[in-house]
C-alpha cells in the first residue's frame, strides 16, 4: 500500500493550511480517480495543482 501512503503524503502537503475537512479531501480524491479511470493518468500532485488550485487571479 505504498501508492496510498504516497497519495495521502501528498494530499497532507498540498492541502496544509488551506482548512479541507476530511470529507471534502475525500470527494477531492474522488474526482481525481473518475478522472484517470475516463481520460489519462496525471501525476496526483499534477492534478490537484490543474483541477483544485486555491489561488485567485485578480
Amino acid at each position: 500500500m505504498s501508492g496510498t501512503t504516497e497519495s495521502h503524503k501528498i494530499f497532507e502537503e498540498h492541502f496544509e493550511g488551506w482548512g479541507f475537512s476530511s470529507w471534502e479531501i475525500r470527494e477531492i480524491l474522488f474526482d481525481y480517480i473518475e478522472f484517470v479511470r475516463v481520460s489519462e493518468f496525471k501525476p496526483l500532485k499534477a492534478w490537484l495543482e490543474e483541477h483544485h488550485s486555491t489561488t485567485t487571479e485578480v
